[in-house]
């Protein structure tokens, strides 16, 4: 492991230690702990694997002064219903990767260390193959704004987009929003660099095919956390 990286999992550890809520387990004896994380919407899915998997070192570390843990994925729901389940602490979800979103701050614990160093704010087009000359011909902000771009419903980028004048088209299933870009609901779906490859790996087929635009690049802040209720 770097000295980065080292550091960064001490850090997390700590907060992680001073901050969790802890829900006990019918079998304390084995398992003191467990963590119900957000599961993948879909199959394909994997944009927080990387996430879960810093989440997991920062427990070992704490296994010596804390005890085991267990983590376990919780039933896929949007984010929508992530962020109600987090904030009424329901038990149905007790950890959560989430951008800030002032309700989450009232009501919940943050972890204030973006894992992913904010990249999936540096957002890269994925589009229809064939489209590319439409997208090289872009010079400003006002070319981008002729696009209409495809989010899931209740996403953050939905109002930031909207807010600064695109048109924004939102669907209600993580895998329907590559079909939908597929047949032409709208122009471009805006994924972050840290998840396009493995999800236009798992894509690309489509009929329509889709391509990642290589010519452009859209940046917005957007630091995600670790929420518990």
């Amino acid at each position: 492991m770097s000295a980065p990286a080292a550091l960064l999992y001490t850090m997390l550890a700590l907060l992680l230690g001073a901050a969790m809520p802890r829900p006990v387990l019918a079998d304390t004896a084995k398992f003191p702990y467990t963590y119900i994380y957000n599961a993948p919407e879909a199959s394909d899915d994997q944009r927080y694997q990387y996430q879960w998997r810093i989440l997991r070192e920062a427990l070992d570390d704490t296994k010596s002064a804390d005890g085991p843990y267990r983590m376990t994925p919780s039933e896929p729901m949007d984010e929508i219903r992530q962020a109600h389940e987090i904030m009424t602490d329901s038990g149905r979800l007790n950890v959560m990767y989430m951008s800030i979103r002032p309700e989450l701050e009232q009501t919940c614990i943050p972890i204030r260390i973006p894992v992913d160093k904010n990249l999936v704010g540096y957002r890269i087009l994925l589009i229809r193959k064939g489209d590319d000359a439409r997208f090289r011909a872009v010079t400003s902000l006002a070319d981008l704004k002729r696009f209409s771009y495809g989010l899931g419903e209740g996403w953050d980028d939905v109002n930031v987009l909207r807010t600064n004048g695109f048109q924004v088209v939102t669907g209600s299933n993580y895998d329907g929003l590559f079909r939908m870009l597929s047949t032409k609901r709208f122009d471009v779906f805006l994924r972050g660099v840290n998840e396009v490859e493995n999800e236009y790996n798992s894509f690309k087929n489509l009929s329509p095919p889709l391509a990642i635009e290589d010519h452009l690049l859209i940046y917005y802040p957007m630091p995600m956390y670790f929420w518990f209720p």
